[in-house]
């Protein structure tokens, strides 16, 4: 998708709340995009995601599915964790069958999982001397946040005043019991 068009039109969300801690424990979004062509349809994305639900018991199946009109990306296992990363590629059209391009397993040395991708990241552009990450730029990170801005605010979900502030330096309070 065009840079210009990775803002969404339109968010429609809804999110089911965990009774204990007030946390979003089930969220789906739907987002309408313009067109990424003169000529071409609009586009929608989809995203649920859930805390109590478990999408992989095996590790073969795909939790994560990134699909579009040329085909889609599997991600199976924990996202966090993925134990296999697929590549279905199709031509466009209704009722054309893909073809896997790229199946790999062993993607995390060692035992690694959580942010160790964007750990990389961070080390790879100090190391370069960047400000800015060509793979995530400042812009992308903030429309992702002002994303999750808006179905926190349709969903009556609000962080503490101290998280929310524009002010710096922040003082949070102390969390001890």
């Amino acid at each position: 998708m065009p840079k210009a068009n990775r803002r969404p039109m339109q968010i429609l969300s809804t999110t089911t709340e965990y009774p204990i801690s007030g946390v979003d424990e089930t969220a789906t979004i739907l987002m309408r995009f313009a067109p990424s062509t003169a000529d071409g349809p609009e586009i929608q994305a989809t995203g649920s995601a859930s805390l109590r639900a478990i999408t992989d018991l095996d590790g073969e199946t795909a939790a994560v599915r990134i699909q579009g009109d040329q085909g889609e990306i599997q991600i199976c296992g924990w996202p966090w964790c993925p134990s296999r990363l697929r590549v279905i590629r199709r031509r466009p059209g209704m009722n054309n069958r893909g073809t896997i391009s790229i199946d790999k397993t062993d993607l995390l040395p060692d035992g690694l999982y959580g942010l160790c991708f964007e750990a990389d990241e961070v080390a790879h552009c100090i190391y370069q001397g960047l400000l800015e990450s060509p793979e995530m730029p400042w812009l992308e990170s903030l429309t992702v946040m002002e994303i999750m801005d808006t179905v926190r605010r349709e969903n009556n979900h609000w962080f503490p005043e101290e998280i929310e502030t524009l002010e710096y330096p922040v003082t949070l309070p102390s969390k001890t019991s």
